[in-house]
């Protein structure tokens, strides 16, 4: 179901993919879109490096950003991982893009592709 990069580690794999499912379940067809950037994208990251996660969700799953973050710490109590979720409707992301600013570049221009309910996403067009 889920998309990781060769890189990423076993255990790495494991936790983005138990809170990706826990994020799926929660928000069903409210998640649009699920992508890993940063560092552990780029395949820069060390052993302490968290995994960022962009989740372009409907303004109704943006409503249910805190539970989503109640689940970063299930990840690094289960796992040991550090997960560091952006929850960002796709208006906000344009926003983003349209200041230029720097966590929109990462998200659209250097993540990679989790998962995605939609072709593609944001101004630029990601595919």
């Amino acid at each position: 179901m889920w998309n990781f990069p060769e890189h990423l580690s076993a255990g790495e794999k494991r936790a983005l993919g138990d809170f990706l499912d826990r994020v799926r379940a929660l928000l069903g067809d409210d998640l649009l879109d699920a992508r890993l950037f940063g560092s552990r994208a780029r395949g820069e990251g060390h052993e302490t490096s968290d995994l960022d996660v962009a989740l372009i969700v409907t303004p109704r799953g943006h409503e249910l950003r805190r539970d989503i973050f109640g689940f970063t710490f299930d990840a690094a109590y289960d796992y040991g991982v550090e997960v560091g979720p952006v929850v960002i409707t796709e208006d906000q992301l344009r926003e983003l893009s349209d200041r230029e600013l720097s966590i929109a570049t990462a998200i659209e221009q250097e993540s990679v592709r989790l998962s995605s309910r939609r072709g593609t996403i944001g101004r630029k067009g990601w595919g």
